[in-house]
């Protein structure tokens, strides 16, 4: 089974209409809902259950909480500590661009200090996270380093999404371009 979680694929709703109801408590409930039914519909006292990056913090959580429910939990891409990662994100990728001498990118990191900074914006804190990101990728050590122009990354992801017989053209719309993120809510950025 794979889950669309809240605000995300066929269960996508624009940020507007979701209003308050994604909130973590509220993940890690949907989660525990979605595990219950699919013991329930399979017969099953346990399942595996494998979760990727965000997914990953809601699986630990209920392998934590319920292990009667899982013979195994699968982390791909574990989340353990958002805050730290990104914080050693952001002093490596400082140091890198210290041994370039890359004056312009030094300011423009040391702009953003403290990085991460929980008590700033939302709004403020992924576009940051986005600036770290393309110099992740420009350096070489991103999740897209290969990909750093972003129209063709977003040709490449549209490309992918055009073999799939799930997704609609409104949908891939939204997803690569509307900028409609119920994943960078207030309510969900890390504590």
């Amino acid at each position: 089974v794979v889950w669309d979680q809240r605000g995300s694929g066929k269960s996508y709703y624009t940020t507007e209409q979701i209003g308050d109801t994604m909130t973590v408590p509220q993940m890690l409930n949907d989660t525990a809902e979605m595990i219950e039914y699919l013991r329930k519909r399979f017969n099953r006292d346990k399942i595996f259950v494998m979760g990727q990056s965000w997914g990953s913090a809601l699986g630990i959580h209920m392998a934590k909480e319920h292990p009667e429910w899982i013979y195994a939990y699968i982390g791909i891409g574990q989340v353990v500590n958002q805050a730290e990662s990104r914080r050693i994100s952001y002093n490596h990728v400082l140091q890198l661009l210290k041994e370039k001498d890359d004056t312009s990118g030094i300011k423009r990191l040391e702009d953003m200090a403290p990085y991460p900074d929980n008590s700033m914006p939302v709004e403020e804190y992924y576009k940051n996270w986005g600036i770290m990101e393309g110099y992740l990728n420009t350096l070489g050590i991103g999740d897209w380093h290969q990909k750093t122009d972003p129209v063709k990354y977003k040709l490449l992801m549209l490309s992918f999404l055009l073999r799939s017989h799930t997704i609609s053209l409104s949908e891939m719309y939204r997803d690569l371009f509307s900028g409609d993120q119920p994943s960078k809510l207030p309510s969900l950025k890390e504590g």
